[in-house]
């Protein structure tokens, strides 16, 4: 054997272990939807861990197909000659059964879309099971008593070439339940970021995208490319001399793009070619770095006909301004198109600059973007260069009922969550950028760690909280998480800040983040008078020197341990 396990050792265990893990996507995809659908050609490159432990490169092919004793396939593995191809191969088949089993969630609603990687072992364990189960059967309804034998499946098999039995009927694995283990008997309620993490999701986290795979993926999203189409692009690249990723997404792109210029010639809408891109709920790129080329490529499926996408997360992704005004453009499309605004944006990690926070200020409200006005009064709009999509290159993505979606507009819809960490922002873009989404935003979580804002950060929030609405309503009336972490706010900051917080009696603040801000006993003491008025569930203050009498402060007041809940955590320095 190829990696040195006996025969014997093999018995009863999944084709899927001692697989890595980075290719049992690839490999389950390949079978699912060519193996055992008569297409035996398709090869798959994986690494199997051998006795010792190492990892083995090797190419496998379906060989022949079996219908006795039970149906099957018999697949040849052999170590393959080129590493460097068996990489590329591997990595493309990966992303490509990840994007298949995306969309196939989202049309179809099963849940395996939601995987990042290949099967768990508790599903390689189940598999083993049903396969022993499937046997064990097989040897029953032919008569045959394996309980003591050494070799069940060879003795199974020579039963059957003997044809000691017949066999019939249909075999059916099923697998109750939700395939992931979990309960659905009760109903429990989500918070907010439960929520924007439900539905059908892409996941590409942690995978750093080349070139090729930022349009392979941009192909897929916009509904220029649909998923039976998937198939023609990759052998396309793989059999190209370089396996030119690029070059045949190009082609794809190409012919789309020729496909929709053929609509102005259309005699009846019969005759158009309408893009459907698949309703994924949750788009996950962070760490995927794909820079400000890849937001600008990318930025097409935010105004593309997908009315169910509530969530984006390109955190950590070396977005600069460039690119993050790609991203703007990108949602003010989708506005102006009546698209459902986000509901959840992550962009931690980017570099915010202050002319990019007045831009996605305006863009990220649900109010149409044509009717935006400052606190001044004057009507906000975008850069001239753009209205739309005309004169950018590339026409507006056509539409399912000819241009805009059916969605109207809610009071409650709206951006619910918002993460800028470590994006750089100055305290006057914030300010701009919150401005911008409109005192009635139904912004729920705010996270602003890590941008070393200092007093005059706290300042200018505080000036946008203390903000009345035309009906003396507060500012963002359902935010109830705050994370203003590591921002340098010092006892003036935190002052001013929780000061603030105490005002808004109308809203419930829940959690409140404050660690690192170089806040001492005076600190605590305007915690003590002013935030826990609220009934706060999580105030984190670690990494602050707050000293003894800081920490008395608050540990020896009854009233306070009453209001803080385990998730306090207090840390000297």
């Amino acid at each position: 054997m190829i990696t040195g396990f006996p025969p014997s050792g093999l018995l009863m265990t999944s084709a899927f272990d001692s697989v890595h893990e980075d290719d049992l996507l690839g490999m389950h995809a390949i079978k699912t939807h060519f193996w055992e659908r008569d297409q035996p050609d398709v090869e798959v490159y994986l690494r199997r861990r051998t006795i010792e432990g190492d990892w083995i490169w090797l190419v496998a092919k379906v060989v022949s197909y079996i219908d006795s004793p039970v149906p099957g396939i018999i697949v040849h593995e052999a170590v393959v000659k080129n590493e460097d191809v068996a990489i590329i191969v591997s990595r493309i088949t990966r992303i490509a059964s990840m994007l298949l089993q995306a969309v196939e969630s989202s049309l179809f609603g099963s849940e395996i879309g939601n995987t990042t990687g290949g099967e768990s072992a508790d599903a390689v364990q189940d598999e083993a099971a049903e396969i022993q189960s499937m046997l064990l059967n097989a040897a029953k309804n032919m008569g045959l008593d394996l309980s003591s034998s050494d070799n069940p499946l060879r003795e199974l098999m020579e039963a059957a070439a003997k044809g000691d039995s017949m066999w019939g009927g249909d075999f059916v694995t099923s697998r109750g339940g939700t395939g992931d283990g979990r309960a659905r008997d009760g109903k429990k309620s989500m918070d907010i970021v439960d929520q924007l993490k439900s539905g059908a999701a892409l996941d590409l986290s942690k995978i750093i995208l080349t070139e090729g795979e930022v349009k392979l993926v941009t192909l897929v999203l916009t509904g220029r490319l649909q998923i039976e189409d998937l198939g023609p692009l990759l052998y396309l690249a793989l059999n190209s001399p370089e396996m030119d990723l690029v070059a045949a997404t190009d082609e794809f792109y190409s012919l789309s793009e020729q496909q929709l210029k053929a609509n102005s010639h259309a005699q009846s809408p019969s005759e158009m070619v309408l893009l459907k891109p698949p309703p994924l709920a949750v788009i996950n790129l962070s760490f995927t770095d794909i820079g400000d080329y890849g937001m600008e490529t990318l930025s097409e499926f935010l105004y593309s006909d997908n009315a169910a996408l509530k969530t984006l997360d390109v955190g950590f992704c070396n977005i600069s301004p460039r690119g993050m005004m790609s991203l703007c453009q990108g949602l003010k499309k989708r506005n102006m198109r009546c698209l459902p605004p986000l509901q959840g944006l992550i962009i931690s990690g980017n570099t915010i600059s202050h002319e990019v926070a007045i831009q996605l200020g305006i863009a990220l409200s649900a109010e149409p973007v044509r009717n935006k006005r400052g606190r001044d009064g004057r009507r906000l709009s975008f850069t001239s260069n753009d209205d739309d999509g005309e004169g950018s290159g590339s026409p507006p993505t056509p539409q399912s009922n000819g241009g805009t979606s059916s969605y109207k507009p809610n009071p409650s819809d709206g951006l619910k969550l918002l993460y800028m960490g470590s994006t750089s922002i100055s305290p006057d873009s914030l300010n701009a950028l919150l401005s911008g989404l409109g005192p009635s935003c139904p912004l729920q979580e705010l996270r602003l760690q890590s941008n070393r804002m200092g007093p005059k950060g706290a300042t200018r929030l505080v000036e946008f909280l203390e903000t009345k609405t035309d009906g003396r309503q507060p500012v963002l009336p359902k935010l109830h998480r705050l994370d203003m972490s590591y921002n340098e706010l010092g006892d003036q900051g935190t002052a001013k800040l929780t000061r603030a917080i105490s005002k808004r009696t109308k809203v419930n603040m829940t959690e409140v983040s404050l660690s690192g801000n170089y806040m001492g006993s005076k600190g605590i003491e305007n915690i003590m008078n002013k935030l826990l008025q609220h009934k706060l569930i999580t105030l984190n203050l670690d990494n602050n020197s707050i000293g003894d009498q800081g920490s008395s402060a608050l540990l020896l007041d009854s009233t306070s341990r009453s209001m803080i809940s385990d998730a306090v955590e207090l840390q000297h320095l």
